[in-house]
């Protein structure tokens, strides 16, 4: 999905803290990949069943060597969604 993908140094978060982080429910089409042009185009996300997954670690030293993992946290939700928001709890 493009536009979901969370920055790649991430961000540290207290605990019990929120954080929301806009993006856009489509994917980028290879429109012309025999050319080797590398055209792309956005096309938005057929309604259904998705899956949202992340790593979560205690420290920004953890998450740099990608170890120890605290833990994982995943929610499925559904598209298109109410308000175009969708919430994912952790506990």
């Amino acid at each position: 999905m493009c536009g979901a993908c969370l920055p790649a140094d991430g961000e540290s978060l207290d605990p019990g803290a929120t954080k929301e982080w806009p993006w856009a429910a489509t994917v980028l089409v290879d429109t012309d990949v025999s050319k080797g042009t590398g055209c792309k185009s956005r096309s938005d996300l057929p309604a259904g069943l998705y899956r949202f997954s992340i790593t979560l670690f205690a420290s920004a030293a953890d998450a740099t060597a990608q170890a120890p993992v605290l833990r994982n946290a995943a929610a499925d939700f559904q598209l298109p969604a109410a308000d175009d928001v969708v919430d994912i709890e952790t506990d």
